[in-house]
Parts: structure tokens; sequence; C-alpha cells
């Protein structure tokens, strides 16, 4: 677990670190959920996965007297994924379904943290880049009573834990408000189609397809890109 700061220099970091392959991040969605606190609702967890491939997954919008929950992609709310992190820190984020509001800590404000290699992307040999952004205190969560007011809401789910692993988001323990930005690999060698022969490798790579690769560097190796898309690699973590 990366050490958070209040310094925002480590959201430049992590800019720095997806800015070679950030323009292949054509599918990005914003997963959150709020609880409604002093008449408006305040993130609790949220999520912003940065896709090099459409994930293909359903609309999803939920909304009763205390909670709010969904998905939406960057484009629906008209930012890139700088001015997105610009409203996180401005504290307010405007979507279609109204604002949503993400409050800082009193006298501390936000803090920060950049995983690099994440842990998750590790377990598969990926490297996933994360960026987490940690707010103030959460509201308290009144519970049983948020998971009936859940199951009788007009479009009901079966409590907090059904949206949330929906959404793919993290657990909603912890005392502080948390979002977090997940990069995932832009290219991965193809292990099927991929030979080696002695010395010699002929690579294939799958590869976004907003991304044009350099010629390969060293004369005993071959490297060609597969014609579609990296699928795998808009898989949400858990």
């Amino acid at each position: 677990m990366a050490a958070r700061s209040t310094d925002p220099s480590v959201i430049d970091d992590f800019l720095a670190a997806i800015a070679a392959v950030e323009k292949a991040y054509l599918h990005s969605a914003f997963n959150y959920i709020a609880f409604k606190s002093r008449n408006r609702f305040v993130i609790c967890r949220g999520r912003v996965y940065l896709n090099t491939a459409d994930p293909q997954l359903r609309q999803m919008s939920f909304q009763s007297s205390n909670v709010r929950a969904g998905r939406f992609t960057l484009d629906e709310l008209g930012v890139n994924l700088r001015e997105f992190i610009a409203q996180l820190r401005a504290g307010i984020i405007d979507t279609p379904g109204g604002p949503l509001y993400f409050e800082a800590a009193e006298g501390v404000g936000f803090s920060f943290s950049f995983v690099p290699f994440h842990p998750d992307g590790l377990q598969a040999q990926r490297r996933f880049n994360v960026l987490t952004l940690e707010a103030g205190p959460v509201a308290e969560m009144l519970q049983p009573d948020l998971d009936w007011e859940i199951k009788a809401a007009a479009l009901p789910y079966d409590g907090l834990q059904e949206i949330t692993n929906e959404l793919a988001l993290a657990g909603l323990e912890g005392p502080n408000a948390r979002i977090e930005l997940v990069a995932f690999n832009a290219a991965v060698i193809d292990a099927q189609r991929s030979k080696l022969s002695g010395t010699k490798a002929e690579v294939y790579l799958k590869l976004s397809n907003a991304l044009i690769p350099d010629a390969p560097a060293l004369p005993t190796a071959r490297m060609r890109r597969t014609s579609r898309p990296n699928a795998e690699l808009c898989q949400p973590m858990r």
C-alpha cells in the first residue's frame, strides 16, 4: 500500500506514467456510490476505469431516498481525464443525474497515493497504474435501514453489497471517501501466437488500435501487432 500524501504532485506522477499511452484509453468510465448528507449526495466510493477496449457493460443507474449509484463514461460527463481530476479536487462532479460531491477532510484537504504496479495487476503479470484520491469522512451508513430501502426501490437491488459488486467497487469499509483511477495495460504480448526459437523471437502484441508501434530496435526480434483491439485489458479490479 502506497503512503498517502497531501502533495498534489502525486497526480502529476500518475499522469506522467500513462502519458505515452493515454490516447489509447478511449473507453473510460466512472463508477460510484454516494449517500445523502445535508440534502446532497456525497461520494463514498468511486473508480474511474481507463479501458482501451469497450467492456460492453450495461447501463447502470440507481437512486433511492438516501443512495445514488451508477456509472457514467467520461464522454457522458463531457470531460477528459484531467478535467475530471480537476472537478474532484474542486469537490463537485457535474453529472446528467445531478451534482455529486467529493468533500475534502476539514483542515487537511485531500490526500493522494500512486501505485505504478498495483498488486491486482501483478497477479496476472500486468501493469495497472492506480491513483487514489482520499477525501473526508463518509456519512454514517445506518444498517439494515439502507439495505431495506434499496430492496424497496423502483429498481431494486439486494442491498449495498450487490450494488458495489455490480459496479466493481472496493468494499465500503474505511472511514474516508475514496476514488481510484485505474489505468490498464495498453499492450501485452500475445502468448498464443508469439514464438521463441533458439536466440530468435517472433513477438506478437495485443495492442490498442489507437497506438502505432515503432519499428523493433533489436535485429534478432520480429514484432508484429495483432489487428484486433485488446479486449482483455478492460477487466475490472475486485
